[in-house]
């Protein structure tokens, strides 16, 4: 990055060196972003189905005891 800075403050050029500078740098945050999602996505969809499980087993647990205790 110093290099293509050093190159166009020597040719005049300075405001195409840095679009393209700054087109490389988006272009990989955008990438490094993707890839952090694809990492998250499936411990999150883990996490959400352990707590629906737990929302199920906590709603359903007092019915069967109730029920059990009636027979």
């Amino acid at each position: 990055m110093s290099q293509m800075i050093r190159v166009g403050e020597e040719t005049g050029s300075m405001g195409n060196i840095l679009k393209t500078i700054g087109k490389f740098y988006n272009r990989e945050v955008n990438d490094a972003v993707d890839t952090m999602v694809s990492l998250i996505e499936p411990a999150m969809i883990v996490a959400l189905g352990l707590g629906v499980g737990l929302l199920l087993t906590s709603v359903l647990m007092p019915i069967y005891n109730v029920a059990g205790g009636i027979s």
